[in-house]
């Protein structure tokens, strides 16, 4: 199923990779108090695996 949330362990290992990667990014840049807040948020598009609209500067 596409944008399903619940797969297996290895897409579950993958996302949290691609978490750990982003805030390391963000150490980078010296910005450790940004919480990115991964998870899946439903948009008006799809329901999709993303940060929360407020951290890319949606409302």
């Amino acid at each position: 199923m596409k944008n399903n949330p619940s797969v297996s362990t290895n897409i579950l290992r993958l996302r949290a990779l691609h978490a750990e990667m982003d805030n390391a990014i963000l150490a980078c840049y010296g910005w450790q108090d940004m919480d990115l807040r991964h998870d899946f948020y439903k948009t008006s598009a799809a329901r999709c695996g993303l940060c929360p609209p407020s951290p890319r500067g949606g409302s």
